[in-house]
């Protein structure tokens, strides 16, 4: 596999200095670009066509090293699934709680009814 220096400055040209094939190259780039920041998708083979053979390499690598850090990122500690757990239920019983209360007058009443309904019906 190639790599691709980034750290080199890239030329910086007039638009009027362009090519017409360079023009078209730059606005239909732009036009792809427009739909990535607008949350469209943008097929690989129109990326292959308008990218040269080592932007497209590039692409391509970052696009696997982002795969690769969103994989790792999925392994969670056995620790922090048990929180998550924990934190699931606990939210799950306060909403049940908030949901046999009623408030009257700024204060908070417990409604036992609902709550024995609740557990023994």
């Amino acid at each position: 596999m190639k790599t691709v220096n980034c750290n080199k400055k890239a030329k910086t040209r007039k638009l009027s200095e362009l090519s017409k094939t360079e023009q078209n190259r730059l606005a239909k780039l732009n036009a792809m670009l427009d739909e990535l920041r607008r949350g469209e998708n943008v097929q690989n083979r129109r990326l292959a066509t308008w990218l040269t053979e080592d932007e497209y390499e590039s692409f391509e690598s970052d696009k696997e090293s982002q795969q690769q850090i969103r994989e790792e990122l999925k392994d969670k500690p056995d620790e922090l699934r048990r929180y998550e757990n924990k934190l699931h239920q606990a939210t799950f019983n306060d909403n049940v709680v908030c949901s046999f209360t009623i408030n009257y007058q700024g204060f908070s009443y417990f409604r036992i009814d609902y709550l024995y309904e609740f557990y023994w019906h």
